[in-house]
């Protein structure tokens, strides 16, 4: 459907759009009203305050609502420790990026030991989240919301409090500009 449109005075245009109003399913006597979404696999670029934003779905066409990101920019990382050593849990994400934890998985093998976990934002950093695991246990953590790397480009890491036969994390996070 080809659409023309002229004004010969600035003001306002004032403008009829038709299309079939028909409920979903039923045949309508117009072509219907196309609404455009853009596919992305990736992130935008971050737009300013008070512009406007088009509407985002997934390569197929599957809308994208929902706290959090587009699959191409989410990640899981998995961990097995059984020192005390401060290990690499994510890499850091690149220049500009930062790599927010939404959850966190943690399995005790030890029978005997429990040991705390501590998750740090960057090699040496601030610990950004603790929890004591009992000994042959498994625990998930869900945070409401994601918990929020403070740097850009940085590892997240984990340390234990006392060593144990067998630490097993799961990292899941998201990849934002």
């Amino acid at each position: 459907m080809a659409v023309n449109v002229s004004q010969s005075s600035p003001g306002n245009l004032q403008a009829q759009v038709s299309g079939s109003t028909v409920p979903g399913g039923a045949i309508g006597s117009a072509p219907p009203i196309a609404v455009s979404w853009e596919a992305r696999t990736t992130q935008r670029s971050s737009q300013t305050d008070a512009t406007v934003s088009r509407p985002i779905t997934d390569k197929i066409g599957r809308t994208i609502i929902k706290n959090g990101q587009l699959r191409e920019l989410q990640q899981n990382d998995t961990l097995t420790l059984s020192t005390t050593t401060e290990t690499t849990l994510i890499a850091a994400g690149g220049a500009g990026v930062f790599n927010d934890i939404t959850d966190l998985i943690i399995s005790n093998t030890a029978v005997m030991t429990g040991t705390r976990v501590d998750i740090k934002d960057s090699t040496g950093g601030t610990t950004r989240f603790s929890a004591w695991i009992p000994p042959a246990s498994t625990i998930p953590f869900s945070f409401a919301g994601i918990l929020k790397q403070s740097t850009a480009n940085n590892a997240w890491t984990a340390t234990l409090s006392g060593a144990v036969t067998d630490i097993r994390i799961t990292a899941l996070s998201e990849k934002t500009a």
